[in-house]
């Protein structure tokens, strides 16, 4: 009995300093909400999801630098926490470590496949001038999501970008069918007609 108690005290006291933490969070008290996430840490050194928080923290204070050094001990940590994976990806995108973000991206999808993860990774690419790569990544969405407006948008754009203005009219078109009020997929039609003309 002795020894479930002095296991089971650390662990209580880490989930009532997290869930502190948490409260502050919500509040926007950030400086707040870390100096409790460190002080579960001293109970739960090993804790993958409290190093996920903490690096969440950081991304939400702009330094995100410190924020990927979480993050990335948070899925070392375990490596099958699919929100650390993400977070990662989040906060290495927005310091610019594209290449940090695609692995962190993939590394998601390997542990499960996920429509809106492979849809960043996508939009990544593609921002990234990696075309043909986006446009794999928006296919493969559509293979088990036929009609998400969004995607199919953004794969015409891909596609305009390839110089497949035919596929990107198809994809756009469909597009319309699924979204017919969305301003920017008329546009977007507009513009591949535009450029079918100056090709011919």
């Amino acid at each position: 009995k002795g020894l479930q108690q002095a296991t089971a005290e650390p662990f209580f006291l880490m989930r009532i300093y997290i869930r502190i933490g948490n409260q502050y969070e919500t509040l926007k008290q950030y400086n707040k909400a870390l100096n409790t996430y460190f002080q579960a840490l001293e109970y739960a050194p090993n804790n993958g999801a409290l190093h996920n928080n903490i690096g969440i923290v950081f991304a939400r204070l702009n330094d995100h630098d410190e924020a990927i050094r979480w993050l990335q001990k948070s899925i070392q940590l375990n490596p099958r926490y699919i929100t650390g994976f993400v977070n990662l990806a989040s906060a290495a995108y927005h310091n610019g470590n594209f290449d940090i973000a695609r692995e962190a991206y993939r590394g998601a999808l390997n542990l499960k496949e996920d429509s809106d993860i492979r849809h960043s990774l996508g939009k990544l690419e593609a921002e990234q001038g990696n075309f043909q790569a986006a446009i794999t990544e928006f296919r493969r969405i559509l293979k088990t999501h036929p009609n998400p407006a969004q995607t199919l948008h953004d794969l015409a754009i891909a596609l305009v970008e390839a110089k497949d203005l035919e596929s990107a009219k198809d994809a756009i078109l469909r597009a319309i069918k699924h979204a017919p009020d969305d301003y920017k997929n008329h546009f977007t039609l507009g513009s591949i007609a535009m450029y079918q003309s100056e090709y011919m």
